[in-house]
């Protein structure tokens, strides 16, 4: 059967639940050395100097994560 009855949403439903896994898992902590590279393709020392608060992931409060879960 070709994408079958749910034609392939299944693998978008996937995608949702990895990517919100994600941010839980991230949630409010600092970003690795990679992480912050990644994240600022320019002088990323001098970026985040001026921006200290952008070496952490965004914080969602708990009641968003537990919604999240």
């Amino acid at each position: 059967m070709s994408g079958g009855y749910f034609n392939y949403d299944q693998a978008r439903i996937k995608l949702m639940i990895s990517s919100i896994e994600e941010i839980i898992e991230k949630n409010g902590r600092a970003k690795t050395e990679e992480e912050l590279k990644a994240t600022a393709c320019f002088n990323h020392k001098d970026y985040y100097e001026k921006y200290p608060e952008e070496k952490f992931w965004y914080k969602y409060s708990d009641e968003v994560i537990e919604k999240f879960k």
